[in-house]
């Protein structure tokens, strides 16, 4: 535990030193009376603010990212970012990174990852896609 929690402070050191400032807006979602298609959004929590790296999508050929976009889960434009742990994120957020407005895209794994794993995170890798249209 000692070595996650030093490489996890080494990362965040590195993120807010390199990194890109980002907020993020955690939403909850509710419906209607009778209407069960149109979900409403609204905030919930403190926006949390920080830096993560933000990175394209990888469109290597094979690769797990390349396998997304064929399946139509993510476009080349997608972006992913990798945030220091400690930032509870749920799939509906919003997220501002640079200035940019980002929502989260659903991939078949889920669309926040906790890396090396969910008990000890490191990092977490977010797949963003732009809300513009």
């Amino acid at each position: 535990m000692a070595f996650y929690g030093q490489v996890g402070s080494a990362f965040s050191k590195a993120a807010n030193t390199y990194g890109i400032p980002y907020a993020v807006q955690n939403n909850t979602m509710a419906f209607a009376a009778g209407s069960y298609d149109e979900p409403a959004f609204s905030a919930s929590g403190t926006k949390l603010t920080g830096s993560c790296f933000l990175m394209p999508v990888s469109t290597r050929f094979g690769g797990e990212e390349r396998q997304y976009m064929e399946k139509g889960l993510l476009k080349s434009q997608d972006m992913k970012a990798y945030i220091p742990s400690g930032l509870e994120v749920n799939e509906a957020a919003d997220i501002v990174i640079a200035g940019g407005s980002w929502k989260i895209s659903a991939v078949p794994d889920g669309a926040v990852s906790y890396y090396p794993n969910a008990s000890t995170p490191v990092y977490i890798k977010i797949y963003l896609s732009s809300k513009k249209p």
